[in-house]
């Protein structure tokens, strides 16, 4: 079981490292995503292989989902992108008091983006987290 959960501490390690393949960081797209997912379906049927009870599964792949969430949302131009990903900071954050904005943006470069598109959606993650962190002590 310890070494699975270093198996999904690694696999969010590197969704943020932004891994490079001959030299180039890896854009996250469709076929990404599909195997990210691909993989999360084999770590939790790993898991469920090694007897751990499905309950237990959550606190130890939540991370990795959450940030699998957060990349499964289409983001364009427009309001209705930065109000989903506010959802998803406000969300996480509920869950993750420690999420730090960097996890976005790291995220957010590795994504075909227009440059504004992406300044607003930090922008509002951000002040949400700020606002997070203020509400908090």
């Amino acid at each position: 079981v310890e070494v699975l959960e270093r198996l999904a501490v690694a696999l969010v390690a590197q969704l943020l490292e932004g891994k490079k393949h001959e030299g180039a960081v890896i854009t996250i797209d469709a076929d990404f995503l599909a195997g990210l997912d691909l993989d999360y379906h084999i770590l939790f049927q790993c898991f469920l292989d090694a007897s751990v009870p499905e309950r237990m599964l959550a606190p130890r792949l939540a991370p990795l989902r959450a940030l699998m969430h957060l990349l499964s949302i289409e983001i364009e131009e427009g309001k209705e992108a930065v109000r989903e990903v506010s959802e998803w900071m406000q969300a996480s954050l509920l869950q993750f008091p420690d999420l730090e904005v960097d996890v976005v943006a790291r995220l957010l470069r590795r994504r075909d983006l227009d440059s504004k598109v992406r300044h607003s959606v930090l922008s509002a993650c951000s002040d949400i987290a700020k606002s997070f962190k203020a509400s908090k002590g």
